[in-house]
This record gives C-alpha cells, sequence and structure tokens, in this order.
C-alpha cells in the first residue's frame, strides 16, 4: 500500500478492474473467468454502492473503503487466532506486524500482486482456522462455504478438516469435507462466463517460461520465514518438547507442510509466481511456526546479538548488501525483466536484496548462538 497503486485514482481502478474510469460500476472483469466465479467482493462491493445511490464517485470510495476494511479485518482475525494458540499479546502482535510487513500486503493493491478480494480471503481463512482450532464445526463450515463464494483456493479449509481433525470417523469427515467443493463445482456450473478467452493453463505456462522469476517471487514472499517455521515446526513435533505445546499449535504444525506444498503447488499449476498475494495465503502456517522459534530462543538470540562474532558479521553483510544494491542499480534491466507488467524492477530486486540480508543476518545470528551452544527450548504456554 506504500506505493501509489491502483487504489490512488478512478483512472488506475478502471485499469484494475476493467472498467471505463467514468463508470467503474461496469467491472467487466468480473465477466470473465475465472474472475466471475468469485462473487463474494464484487457482490459486496455493488451493494453499498447500490445503498448510497451515488454515482461513479461512490462506487469508487465503495471500493477503496470495502478493501480497507478487509485490509483491516484480515489482520484483526490473525490477531485472534494467534491469540487462541496461546501466543501472549505481545507476540500477538509481532505476528500481526510481520503480516503487515511482508511484501504481499506492504505492496498490496500494486501491480503484480493486485490484491482485490485476497484480504477478504485471508480474513475468511483466519476465521474458518479459528472456528476449526475452537472445533466450531457449524462455523467452520457455513465459513468454507462463504469461502467458495470468496476464492476457490480457500477448499484448502475443507482439506485441514479432512486428514488433520480426528473427531469424527473418516468417511464423516470426507462427506463434511466434500459439502463446499460440491457448492464450488456448483457454482461454476450454475455461473454463465465466457469460457472461450480463458486459458486455464496460462499460469502454468508463464511459470514454465520465466523459472528465475519464479524462485525470487516465492522467496520474497516471505523472505526469512520460510527458514523459521521450518525450525519452529521442528520444535513443536519434537518429543521432548511436544508436552510444552498446546494442541492447537501441533494441528497447525502437524498440516503445515501438506497446506504449503497445496498452496505453492496450485500456484505453479494455475497462478502467477510474481501475483505473490497467491503464495501469501500460507500465512497463518508460516507466521505462527516463525513465532513459536522466536518464542522458544529469543533469551539466547538476543544474547548472540551482542557478540562480537555477530556484530563483525553483521557488519560485513551490510558492507556487501550495500555493493549488491550498487550492482541492481546499475544492472536492474537485465537482472529481472518484468515482461507481464509495467513495474518499478528497482523496487522489487531492492526487496529481494533486503529479504536476502535479513535471511542472511538471521541464519548468521542462529550460528552464533548454536556456537555458543546457548539454543536450548525454553518455550511454554
Amino acid at each position: 500500500m506504500l506505493l501509489n497503486g491502483y487504489l490512488s485514482s478512478y483512472q488506475s481502478l478502471g485499469d484494475e478492474i476493467a472498467a471505463p474510469a467514468d463508470a467503474l460500476h461496469e467491472w467487466h472483469l468480473n465477466k470473465k473467468a475465472p474472475f466471475e466465479y468469485r462473487i463474494l467482493f464484487p457482490a459486496i462491493v455493488l451493494s453499498a454502492w447500490t445503498a448510497t445511490r451515488g454515482e461513479n464517485t461512490a462506487f469508487y470510495w465503495s471500493y477503496v473503503s470495502i478493501s480497507l476494511i478487509f485490509f483491516i479485518g484480515a489482520a484483526l482475525a490473525f490477531f485472534q487466532l494467534l491469540l487462541e494458540l496461546r501466543f501472549s499479546r505481545r507476540l500477538s502482535l509481532t505476528g500481526v506486524i510481520i503480516f503487515l510487513l511482508l511484501p504481499p500486503l506492504l505492496l498490496a493493491y500494486t501491480l503484480p500482486v493486485h490484491t482485490r478480494e485476497d484480504t477478504l480471503a485471508y480474513l475468511i481463512l483466519c476465521l474458518g482456522l479459528l472456528f476449526l482450532l475452537r472445533k466450531q464445526y457449524v462455523w467452520f463450515f457455513s465459513i468454507c462455504l462463504i469461502g467458495v463464494l470468496c476464492r476457490e483456493t480457500l477448499l484448502i479449509l475443507p482439506f485441514i478438516f479432512l486428514f488433520f481433525v480426528k473427531d469424527f470417523s473418516f468417511w464423516k469427515r470426507a462427506f463434511l469435507a466434500s459439502l463446499p467443493i460440491v457448492a464450488w463445482l456448483a457454482l461454476r456450473i450454475l455461473v454463465e462466463t465466457n469460457k472461450a478467452a480463458y486459458d486455464p493453463l496460462e499460469g502454468f505456462k508463464w511459470n514454465l517460461a520465466n523459472p528465475a522469476q519464479v524462485v525470487v517471487f516465492a522467496f520474497i514472499t516471505f523472505g526469512p520465514l520460510w527458514i523459521l517455521w521450518l525450525g519452529g515446526r521442528k520444535l513443536v513435533l519434537r518429543k521432548e518438547s511436544s508436552k510444552n505445546m498446546n494442541e492447537r499449535v501441533q494441528m497447525l504444525a502437524r498440516s503445515a507442510p501438506w497446506a504449503l506444498t497445496l498452496i505453492i503447488v496450485t500456484t505453479f499449476l494455475g497462478g502467477i509466481y510474481n501475483e505473490i498475494r497467491l503464495l501469501y495465503l500460507g500465512f497463518p502456517w508460516v507466521i505462527s511456526l516463525s513465532l513459536v522459534f522466536i518464542k522458544a530462543y529469543q533469551d539466547q538470540l538476543r544474547s548472540a546479538i551482542n557478540s562480537k562474532g555477530y556484530i563483525r558479521g553483521i557488519t560485513g553483510l551490510i558492507l556487501l548488501a550495500g555493493v549488491g544494491y550498487y550492482f541492481i542499480f546499475k544492472n536492474q534491466d537485465a537482472l529481472l525483466a518484468i515482461t507481464q507488467h509495467d513495474i518499478p524492477v528497482l523496487i522489487w530486486l531492492t526487496i529481494g536484496l533486503v529479504m536476502t540480508t535479513i535471511t542472511v543476518a538471521i541464519l548468521l545470528l542462529i550460528g552464533v548462538a548454536h556456537r555458543q551452544r546457548t539454543l536450548s527450548l525454553n518455550f511454554h504456554e
């Protein structure tokens, strides 16, 4: 949101939703597959606009206001989810700050992130996981059905229920998990759309043709948290420490590899990797388990930060990052040619460098702490 994104003007919003700048309500993007199946967000925006009985200005502000509400709502829902996982309020707030500062939300509503209905999807995902952890299954399946109307990727919720909930027999879980899938299929059948111009393999072809961007944007999505969540998961499932971990965190840890694999694979097959909002659907698992690692080792890592070895290492790293930035600035066009969107390449390369620097700094910190043999488990509810 820090850049001049498509919410900044009538013209840029019109370009994003394929509508004339003076008739934004026409919203032609929603008449094309697969966007026409994602009916929830447009229905909310159009209902708000209709209620105001306004013209183009009313639609513009309805769209911006609803987007802002869901942006804030997703952050609040994630905060509540972290509290449900029994993190402290301080650590839960830290998790929300990380959620807001990672590139998919920091650069929300810009190209190629797009965002659109995704903050609503994040809100629904957090609510779904919240009700699942509370074992409030009526509310959970209500959220699953609502999620189908928002984005097809929210079918990850019944997937988690099917394989990681043990309160019902497998066949009962399979029946209940199939209900959102049936609703999704019915939506695809009932909604009339122009399928002639829809190529379901477009994203897959783009990803195959741009392997460097696939790697870069995948890394940018979570940066150093790609490493930290693995450490957090290992802690949760380790025999000698599992007794200190509550059942809810353990379920999240068990489901994390499967959920993230599903998100990564489906994004590669049906999405475009530089639209990093798609991979960001894994944030409840990645950020939560990263917080487990931070909580367990916060005192030891804080001690390692003050060591002479780490200070020397981080000084050298900063100097290397400065050289790297100069090299990127001089060779930005050759390093990463963005062919799909007209976006500032230097910004994305800078983000990649910053993420790489932070990741190396964290690895260096863990290495120093390990060398000092100060890394010992200290996680309690």
